[in-house]
């Protein structure tokens, strides 16, 4: 019994491992013929950003980052998906296995999210600042009127005692 589940963890490591393995060339080989073979026109600004094989190694997700706004991601994720084919007939030239994997892209959404938080923060930091300022600036109001206060108070012809220290003779 506990050599089996011995086996089993070694195969599901190893399988972990071929699919991560065959994932990172995947990922490579998509990068380079999206930039250097693919050679359609309509194909904006697409960046791979990472890929994820199945266990059984027959399908791999590319999952791709769009620059653009809605109708562009629209229109190159219907582009990828049509030279899905193409590619996978590219991968076959280059990496040797018995059966290539289908490829299937998937839009990535994880950069946008990112430039989204980032612009956040900024704001926010921009929102201390300006708060920030506001504050030292209303203290520094504060100290101007009390000080204010002080010289008039002191100005009211009255003579305040101040000590006298008696010098030798």
């Amino acid at each position: 019994m506990r050599r089996e589940a011995i086996d089993n963890c070694q195969l599901n490591d190893m399988s972990n491992y071929r699919s991560h393995r065959l994932a990172g060339l995947v990922k490579e080989e998509v990068s380079r013929i999206l930039r250097e073979d693919l050679k359609d026109p309509r194909l904006g600004f697409v960046t791979v950003t990472g890929a994820q094989a199945s266990d059984d190694l027959k399908s791999v997700k590319v999952f791709v980052s769009v620059l653009g706004g809605e109708r562009e991601i629209k229109e190159n994720m219907k582009i990828l998906d049509h030279a899905s084919q193409y590619v996978r007939s590219q991968i076959g030239h280059i990496i040797q296995l018995r059966h290539v994997p289908d490829i299937v892209f998937k839009y990535d959404p994880s950069i946008e999210h990112g430039a989204r938080i980032s612009k956040i923060l900024t704001d926010l930091a921009v929102t201390e600042t300006a708060t920030a300022t506001e504050s030292e600036k209303a203290k520094e109001l504060d100290k101007d009127k009390e000080s204010d206060k002080d010289k008039v108070g002191s100005s009211d012809g009255e003579i305040e005692d101040s000590p006298v220290k008696d010098s030798p003779a």
